[in-house]
């Protein structure tokens, strides 16, 4: 079946959460990624931290996998000033950085930074002809066996154009990370999570976020593609993501963001908390680069990519809300993954 043609039949089968159930499960059977060993989030390191696989060469490209509104900004420009490094924002956007005449000039008032997000792109209009829409939308989960040759020639492309060694930061990596890692196996492999609260708050742009909130009526506060994840990926996991109208947005985003932190766990290498680095930049910045091999970092230059937000959010007031939200997809995971 097309994947317009499957995607909108999910869409109108959401108010039948059975028969969605069904024909998502069928579909899935083909998709086959299998799911990641569960760890309970009090055992992820708050601290940087290297897993427990062997490391890749320190010439080899890195990628960075991070959700939306994670801080992965941040990372692309803490690379971009780094002598040694050649730093490309989000490859998969459908802004088509290397394309002059898609990628517009408009840039994200949230964002702190000072280079255009086409910095490193220039001169490489030739990747039109690996480049494919439908990576921001479409597959975006992929196992160890899966080929797609033009995303491969597309990340070859970006790193041999690198005249030094090449940082991709991506933010719709998190379920390909199996594909990555089966592909390019010199690949250094980082993910940069936060407080999947704070990454919700932030993903409604300043919106309220109420209790009344549902599936079926809060589509224009979901940003970030929040939505779109759900169709697509509600074919993989049909056994995980099966939501009927009725339920809470933020149902959908903390599963996503813990699925994301639990890949990230059996495929990188090295693990970040945004919420660490905040608080403590130079060392968990410098644990980085010594990671990557890079010992010789001058990291208070470096503090100026980061600040304190003038305004923490207050999650309290639904902090029961989220309590329950929580625990319950724990527990769906735990009885999924067979933990």
């Amino acid at each position: 079946m097309p994947v317009g043609i499957e995607h909108s039949l999910l869409r109108r089968l959401t108010h039948w959460p059975r028969l969605h159930r069904l024909i998502a499960s069928a579909s899935a059977s083909f998709k086959g990624i299998d799911p990641p060993p569960y760890v309970t989030r009090e055992l992820f390191p708050k601290s940087c931290a290297i897993v427990n696989r062997p490391m890749p060469p320190t010439d080899g490209p890195i990628f960075i996998s991070a959700r939306f509104r994670s801080g992965s900004t941040m990372l692309w420009q803490l690379f971009l000033s780094r002598k040694g490094f050649t730093s490309y924002y989000e490859p998969l956007n459908e802004r088509q950085w290397f394309n002059p005449e898609v990628r517009g000039e408009s840039m994200d008032a949230t964002h702190r930074i000072s280079a255009e997000y086409w910095a490193n792109y220039n001169g490489l209009e030739d990747l039109k002809q690996f480049y494919n829409p439908d990576w921001t939308y479409k597959r975006l989960a992929m196992s160890s066996g899966c080929r797609d040759r033009r995303l491969e020639a597309y990340i070859s492309r970006l790193a041999d154009a690198a005249p030094e060694r090449p940082v991709l930061q991506f933010n719709r990596v998190d379920f390909r990370l199996p594909f990555l890692t089966a592909r390019f196996p010199d690949a250094t492999l980082i993910n940069l999570r936060r407080n999947p609260r704070d990454t919700w708050r932030s993903s409604t742009r300043g919106v309220e976020v109420r209790r009344e909130w549902t599936m079926s009526n809060a589509e224009e506060y979901c940003q970030f593609y929040l939505l779109a994840w759900y169709r697509a990926l509600s074919m993989v996991f049909p056994e995980i993501i099966r939501v009927p109208n009725k339920t809470h947005p933020y149902e959908i985003h903390y599963l996503l963001s813990r699925l994301s932190d639990l890949y990230a766990h059996a495929h990188c290498h090295v693990l970040l908390s945004y919420d660490q680095i905040v608080s403590d930049f130079e060392v968990e910045i410098t644990k980085l680069f010594e990671a990557l091999g890079d010992s010789n970092v001058d990291v208070a230059s470096l503090t100026s990519l980061i600040s304190p937000r003038e305004k923490v959010y207050d999650n309290e007031k639904l902090g029961p809300l989220y309590d329950d939200i929580e625990q319950n997809v724990e527990a769906s995971l735990r009885q999924w993954i067979g933990s």
